[in-house]
């Protein structure tokens, strides 16, 4: 594997995060997107950890292993088994937010005001938006979305 850059990363994933800091205006009506969000956020931050780390792993119970933290494989599966939940939302936030530095504040106030504001500028908080929306039933995915990370 050639260099990451793993500061890169973190930072774009610390920009996306401001999506999580207005859930008053954005739940429950998007928790399926925010809690699909989060969990990539989240799973892509610990790889760039490992990364960083010179341990360079993508998977999900290596992870949890190194990590001693068996609650970690259920969270991040690639496959549900349940419904998306508030209290899993908040688990991966609670996880994200010290990886990233901090959530910062929304600058828009809602998930929608995000995509209003933000059209026309390409970047992350769009895409990722977007993504939510498509994941939520409020909109289709977005196939011509760049890639976000890894």
């Amino acid at each position: 594997m050639g260099d990451v850059d793993t500061e890169r990363l973190l930072s774009r994933a610390k920009t996306m995060s401001s999506l999580f800091t207005t859930p008053s205006r954005d739940l429950p009506r998007y928790l399926e997107g925010m809690l699909r969000q989060a969990r990539y956020l989240l799973r892509s931050c610990l790889y760039a950890e490992a990364i960083q780390q010179g341990e360079p792993c993508f998977s999900v119970r290596e992870i949890a292993r190194r990590l001693e933290d068996p609650d970690l494989t259920d969270l991040l599966a690639s496959r549900r088994r349940t419904s998306a939940s508030a209290a899993e939302l908040q688990n991966c936030l609670e996880r994200l937010a010290p990886l990233v530095g901090g959530f910062p504040e929304s600058r828009h106030g809602s998930l929608e005001a995000s995509v209003v504001n933000e059209w026309g500028k390409p970047g992350d908080l769009l895409s990722a938006a977007f993504l939510i929306l498509g994941s939520s039933g409020a909109g289709s995915v977005y196939a011509e979305v760049e890639k976000i990370l890894l």
